[in-house]
């Protein structure tokens, strides 16, 4: 099952590449003019609350504000040009693909979206505070026993946070659901369907590394990339939709 649903999806992006590399083009370029807007919010309001003294009297607290609003501004797009980016595959499957519509339903779908990557990041930070904790209350060296200790289980942890949270995009983008439905059952399809799930992800996990790696990362964003993702899109279309 598994290494069929990766071979179907292999020769369906083989028959016609353009239309799944365009749309991972078209994330990337957006997630980084987005970038750029949000250092541009953040050099404009230091330059505001400069102009207005406000930095003198506040200047931490300015800080924090103006990094909080120019991150919310960021993270609200991302998870719009994210959730606008796994539509969009499913729009490649049949060569259909356009710049206005990927814009389109990014904008229209924002607060969505957000939503999503709200709660999971609340989940996240909510079960590594303690690990956190201990690490700024114990001070461990980071090649200490405990340190590695400590941020293995960091690691360990957020994985499966996010492993759990992997498919309410899919969700969200195959059913158009609320947020809250959406993460219900995105979740519910992880439980229902964990061994699978977990190796779909693991594999995922694995491509998302090499993009960490320079030169083979640009192969792997225009190849393995959109096809781990249409695996997980067709994988969530044959369970998802009849289980859930």
């Amino acid at each position: 099952m598994l290494y069929e649903l990766i071979s179907n999806s292999g020769k369906k992006f083989a028959r016609n590449p353009t239309p799944f590399i365009y749309t991972a083009l078209m994330r990337f370029f957006s997630v980084a003019i987005t970038g750029f807007a949000a250092l541009a919010i953040v050099f404009l309001l230091i330059l505001i609350l400069t102009t207005f003294c406000v930095m003198r009297s506040y200047g931490l607290p300015a800080t924090i504000a103006v990094g909080l609003a120019a991150f919310l501004f960021f993270a609200y797009f991302w998870a719009a040009y994210k959730g606008a980016m796994i539509k969009t595959f499913m729009s490649a499957e049949i060569g259909k693909v356009h710049l206005h519509d990927y814009l389109d339903y990014a904008i229209e779908n924002a607060p969505r979206y957000f939503q999503i990557f709200v709660v999971k990041n609340a989940f996240l930070v909510a079960f590594n505070l303690p690990f956190t904790v201990a690490f700024i209350v114990l001070k461990p060296e980071l090649g200490s026993p405990l340190g590695i200790g400590i941020i293995a289980l960091h690691l360990i942890i957020s994985f499966f946070v996010k492993f759990v949270f992997s498919f309410t995009y899919m969700a969200a983008a195959v059913k158009e659901i609320s947020a809250i439905e959406a993460i219900k059952t995105g979740v519910r399809f992880v439980l229902k369907n964990l061994v699978r799930a977990f190796a779909i992800y693991a594999l995922y996990a694995l491509v998302w590394l090499t993009l960490l790696i320079p030169i083979l990362d640009i192969f792997t964003f225009v190849s393995f990339y959109p096809v781990m993702y249409l695996v997980m899109i067709n994988f969530y279309r044959s369970k998802g939709v009849s289980s859930n």
